[in-house]
């Protein structure tokens, strides 16, 4: 859990408790204002969740990169042969 999510349910609750009381109360503005801490909440945690997403997913290719490299550094005449096929490959398609 990364900070906006945290904060996202931070404002949902807030929310949550606001309009609440403006339920309670009759007060349309609280109650309005709760609602829209409510959606604050939800986006807040929305972005959260991309950001673990994206951090997952760069922390998963710098694992794959390190492990390109590697198998470059022992395998440095095939790995060569192969980058020069698709190089080949991707300048007969869009040459």
């Amino acid at each position: 859990m990364n900070s906006d999510t945290f904060k996202g349910t931070a404002k949902k609750i807030e929310g949550s408790i606001e309009s609440a009381y403006g339920s309670a109360s009759g007060d349309r503005t609280s109650k309005a204002e709760g609602e829209a801490k409510i959606t604050k909440g939800k986006v807040l945690n929305v972005f959260g969740k991309i950001e673990d997403k994206v951090s997952d997913f760069m922390s998963t290719a710098s694992d794959e990169a390190e492990s390109l490299k590697t198998q470059i550094r022992q395998k440095p005449v095939p790995s060569a042969v192969i980058a020069l096929g698709i190089g080949f490959l991707v300048g007969k398609l869009f040459g």
